[in-house]
């Protein structure tokens, strides 16, 4: 799925022991167009996960869980 980049911003984190790492949060513009997929990867070592919410009522209903969007990078 290609989704539009609206923005990205990086929050540097001290990390947990293993190191400083970064949160990054990507927002995109939904499929639809008449909302948002919000996408935030936590780079600190460690605690490499990535979060995906569907801010979009009809887009949530038709893609329900998210784990189809995992190719967001």
């Amino acid at each position: 799925m290609n989704l539009n980049l609206k923005s990205h911003s990086s929050e540097p984190h001290q990390g947990y022991g293993a190191g400083p790492g970064t949160i990054d949060t990507d927002t995109y513009v939904c499929p639809c167009g008449k909302g948002e997929v919000i996408v935030t990867h936590d780079r600190i070592p460690g605690f490499r996960e990535s979060d995906v919410m569907i801010l979009c009522d009809d887009c949530r209903e038709k893609y329900g869980m998210v784990n189809s969007l995992s190719e967001i990078k």
